[in-house]
């Protein structure tokens, strides 16, 4: 159980990473001339990137 637990923890981590690295993303995907919002999507499960 304590083997199951650590690695639930880490996936739990993981996706606050994820979640901290598209919040990042998110403040700078916008479009240069319009200003609009891109949208913000997990390329995997440790980047993210941003489409228009």
């Amino acid at each position: 159980e304590w083997r199951t637990t650590s690695r639930v923890y880490a996936s739990s981590v993981q996706v606050s990473a994820i979640a901290i690295c598209c919040a990042a993303v998110r403040t700078v995907c916008q479009k240069s001339v319009t200003g609009e919002p891109g949208s913000v999507w997990v390329l995997n499960e440790e980047q993210c990137g941003c489409k228009f």
